[in-house]
């Protein structure tokens, strides 16, 4: 993953700490923190975020005109 810096970093950090929790109390985390099955929704997440066309003016998810994630990654864990 390239090196994400200002509001997609944020974005990323509160994307770890949120899927954290979650994993923690949903499934059986590994040593790292997250199942494999969260790990690779944090690695599909990550990608989302580093191909952004928005960039630093990225808006907040509920306001973003753009859907990034497909239906199976973003009702994931609804």
């Amino acid at each position: 993953m390239e090196k994400l810096t200002g509001r997609l970093k944020r974005e990323h950090d509160t994307l770890v700490f949120m899927c954290g929790i979650y994993c923690k109390d949903h499934h059986q985390p590994q040593a790292d923190g997250l199942c494999a099955d969260c790990a690779e929704l944090m690695r599909y997440a990550e990608d989302r975020l580093a191909k952004c066309p928005y960039g630093q003016d990225k808006p907040t998810c509920a306001k973003c005109p753009i859907h990034c994630y497909k239906s199976n990654h973003a009702n994931r864990f609804a």
